[in-house]
């Protein structure tokens, strides 16, 4: 894969990619859920319940409220 300048591959070709190997490892592993989050990439076990913030104030409040 390379890009136009210098070899460094376009963004469209670093998505195509990343668009295949989602997919392969989705196949591979259906068991589990595979997402993007900020700063790369989170695979757990299919159904596990995920709690995300952008602060750990948000993470306690969204806890507190699945315990309600």
């Amino acid at each position: 894969m390379v890009g136009p300048i210098g070899g460094w591959p376009t963004a469209a070709q670093r998505s195509a990619q990343e668009d295949r190997l989602l997919q392969t490892a989705r196949e591979t592993f259906p068991d589990w859920t595979i997402v993007q989050v900020f700063g790369g990439w989170l695979a757990v076990p299919e159904g596990t319940p995920l709690v995300q913030s952008v602060d750990l104030e948000g993470v306690l409040e969204k806890l507190r409220s699945r315990e309600a």
